[in-house]
């Protein structure tokens, strides 16, 4: 694009060229022959002087195609961003599932060492202790799952990042706010904001822009040119005098048929400036949508997370208490063993709505194409 604005802008600069030739030739004369040397080199210096400002508008779509190439370059690069957000917030879920798994094999080993010591004791039955292994193999099953997911995670975040995989690829873990509504705001402004700033749309808006400046220098082209010029030659005879000639002109040139080729590159120029403009619409639809549905999704996330924090606390403090009355008696197995899988699900639950609120708000930031704000 940098390259095309180059071209267009060479348009105002005069075109120089330079030419010349050596001529030698023989004389034959009675009694005698020589050889006579002539060099002529010429200057030539052409410049438009005026086309209606074709020229002009073919310069200035140039300009906008390169602000629309930069503008395309920048949300790229917003791309990349939540694309290794994303994949950093998966790899944190599934390092995040892998403490809740350990932790519930931690809770299914300490429920079976205790069940073992009650049948050792003769107050548990072989079934008892047989569910409680059975628990127990349960939850190592699903941590080696979770180990196997970690790595599927680590090595899409290197990918993105365009960095080779190893276990030296370690993060830390994101700062989920205690508040999360703070950083609610409100649909509309998010959607105007998009409207004004999202490099996408802005480079749609930049290459309807190009594209009408086509159009228009393709009609003026249609156009009479005035051109200015001036030429010089020396003509130079060795053993001979040296002439001189310089000469200016002002002339004007007028395509008045080329089989309408000019006619049919205009009739294009005005197809192709519509389709961007139908591009721009469905653009601006797109992004309206997309921040509407990503706007309500981090809404939905909000309660969400907070309803898991609680969720897990109580969780808890249930199976604490389930625990010590299992101890004392008061409770059964299957009191255990549901308030230990009740725990481990809410530990996923919040993990899983961690995640929502984190991929969500980056999601949203990334389709407002800016930073979202609680003011």
């Amino acid at each position: 694009a940098a390259a095309q604005k180059g071209k267009a802008e060479s348009a105002f600069y005069p075109k120089i060229t330079g030419s010349g030739t050596v001529q030698k030739q023989q004389v034959q004369a009675t009694g005698s022959s020589s050889v006579k040397t002539t060099f002529a080199p010429t200057l030539d210096l052409t410049y438009k002087l005026y086309q209606f400002g074709a020229d002009q508008e073919a310069a200035e779509s140039a300009r906008e195609a390169l602000n629309a190439a930069n503008y395309q370059y920048n949300r790229s690069l917003q791309t990349v961003v939540y694309n290794v957000a994303k994949s950093y917030s998966d790899l944190h879920t599934a390092e995040s599932t892998i403490e809740a798994r350990e932790a519930s094999v931690k809770d299914a080993q300490t429920a079976y060492e205790a069940i073992s010591r009650r049948t050792q004791a003769g107050l548990g039955s072989m079934q008892d202790l047989l569910q409680a292994k059975a628990n127990l193999l349960a939850a190592e099953y699903e941590l080696a799952a979770a180990h196997s997911s970690v790595e599927t995670k680590r090595a899409t975040l290197a990918n993105v990042m365009g960095i080779r995989v190893s276990r030296e690829l370690k993060i830390k873990p994101p700062t989920v706010p205690e508040k999360p509504e703070a950083l609610s705001t409100e649909v509309e402004r998010l959607i105007q904001r998009a409207l004004q700033e999202r490099p996408d749309l802005l480079a749609n808006y930049a290459i309807l822009k190009s594209k009408e400046h086509t159009e228009i220098s393709s009609k003026k082209f249609l156009l009479p040119e005035l051109d200015v010029g001036l030429s010089g030659s020396l003509l130079k005879t060795y053993n001979a005098s040296t002439g001189r000639n310089y000469k200016g002109f002002l002339a004007v040139q007028w395509n008045i048929f080329d089989g309408f080729n000019n006619t049919y590159t205009v009739v294009q120029n005005r197809a192709q400036r519509k389709a961007a403009m139908q591009d721009l619409r469905a653009t601006e639809l797109s992004i309206v949508s997309d921040i509407w549905s990503n706007y309500h999704a981090f809404q939905a996330s909000i309660p969400q997370l907070t309803a898991a924090r609680s969720l897990e606390k109580a969780s808890q403090e249930a199976f604490e208490a389930v625990q010590a009355g299992y101890k004392s008696g008061l409770k059964s197995l299957l009191d255990l063993l549901t308030a230990q899988s009740s725990l481990a699900e809410a530990r996923l639950q919040k993990i899983t709505a961690e995640s929502n609120f984190t991929t969500s708000l980056a999601a949203l930031v990334y389709v407002t194409g800016g930073l979202v704000s609680s003011r």
